[in-house]
């Protein structure tokens, strides 16, 4: 089997007809188990169990953000990144800010509420819920 490959090696006899009997060998792509793409921040799942010649995406886990990266799983068992041909590569993920409004962007989608003597939060009314406070 070629490098990659796993399985057990066949003899093949080349008869005066130029032609080959026997069995042929069954050959097995071999799973890349270095280089997958796991951490607290990276979303790499997908990473895990491939086999020779075939590739995934690791990308940042909600609430991150950066850009994906795709891999190829080589015959020597290694993950590597399409881009620059390393193993290890994980894509930078850093913390998603949450959005920040003005209440005073959209006057009409702010409703003050008044929670004790000391302040007032503003709640945005859309979409999704925002907050803020004077």
């Amino acid at each position: 089997c070629d490098e990659g490959y796993s399985g057990a090696p066949q003899k093949l006899i080349c008869t005066d007809s130029y032609a080959f009997t026997g069995v042929a060998p069954e050959c097995s792509a071999k799973e890349c188990m270095l280089g997958i793409p796991l951490s607290s921040n990276v979303m790499g799942d997908g990473c895990i169990g491939r086999k020779t010649k075939e590739r995934c995406t690791a990308r940042c886990r909600e609430g991150f953000i950066g850009d994906p990266i795709t891999y190829s799983c080589g015959a020597d068992g290694n993950l590597r990144d399409d881009d620059s041909g390393k193993v290890g590569v994980k894509p930078v993920c850093s913390r998603q800010e949450p959005a920040k409004y003005d209440v005073s962007a959209e006057p009409s989608r702010w409703t003050p509420l008044s929670l004790s003597s000391c302040c007032t939060v503003w709640i945005f009314v859309g979409p999704r819920l925002f907050a803020g406070h004077a």
